[in-house]
């Protein structure tokens, strides 16, 4: 319990796996970093920095928030209560989605260019899940509603250029089905919208 604040400066954890259940703060110039598993059991993450551990494990019991515009090196999603996010969040080398929701609101969760994902149908986010492509490649895309997930692949072609393509799942048909040509009663109930 208690807070841990990294204002300014590297705070290193080395070859320490330990859980965390109060909250944690990493300011604009501050880097949580080392060889450790972090647990986070607590109720806020406020990260404007750096946070480079070996994983970054959100493993609380109930909701948990994601606040700033910092980056997460390796990130664990393995709690079945969720996160909300209040931030547009980076997640630079491994995301894995093991259990829970990450609830991105008005919010992004991106993902770096040369992210490794492990996927899990328990897990998702709902909301603007963002991919930067730098070559002809196939990315998941780890999307769904509030309730249900809904994946999706996107494989880039003959592409020229890196860029970033964002993917949300909508819950309910889209709001042109009736002159689409799909029979509405026998859609799937939702779309996504690719940007």
């Amino acid at each position: 319990t208690g807070s841990l604040d990294v204002s300014i400066g590297e705070l290193n954890f080395n070859s320490i796996s330990s859980s965390f259940e109060g909250n944690i703060n990493v300011g604009p110039g501050g880097t949580l970093s080392g060889t450790s598993i972090i647990s986070f059991a607590g109720a806020t993450v406020t990260n404007n920095g750096v946070i480079n551990v070996t994983d970054f494990r959100f493993e609380g019991s109930t909701l948990q928030s994601l606040n700033g515009s910092g980056t997460i090196e390796n990130f664990t999603m393995s709690n079945a209560a969720g996160i909300e996010l209040n931030g547009n969040v980076t997640v630079t080398n491994n995301a894995t989605f093991a259990i829970g929701v990450i609830d991105a609101g008005i919010n992004t969760f991106i993902c770096g260019p040369a992210l490794s994902i492990a996927t899990s149908p328990n897990s998702w986010v709902n909301g603007q899940f963002q991919h930067t492509f730098t070559a002809d490649e196939t990315k998941t895309f780890q999307v769904g509603d509030a309730v249900n997930f809904a994946g999706v692949l996107i494989h880039t072609n003959s592409l020229t250029s890196s860029g970033d393509i964002i993917v949300n799942a909508v819950a309910g048909d889209h709001p042109n089905i009736s002159t689409s040509g799909i029979d509405e009663y026998k859609s799937v109930n939702r779309y996504w919208h690719v940007e």
